[in-house]
């Protein structure tokens, strides 16, 4: 799964309080942030489109 590979670079190469998006596939989403939350980003919050589906998430990297 590519989001488990953005999320391993992100681990490496992203600044400590720095934030990670994606655009997200409404039935892939709570799948995608409990993986965020296993790799132990923080604040990792769903946010939701114009019609009320969940297809953001934003993912704060550890400090």
């Amino acid at each position: 799964m590519f989001y488990e590979v953005i999320a391993d670079f992100a681990q490496q190469h992203l600044h400590a309080g720095g934030y990670l998006f994606f655009e997200l596939n409404e039935f892939r989403a709570t799948a995608i942030q409990q993986l965020l939350v296993s790799k132990h980003f923080q604040e990792v919050e769903l946010g939701m489109d114009i019609h009320g589906k969940p297809r953001m998430l934003k993912a704060r990297k550890r400090i």
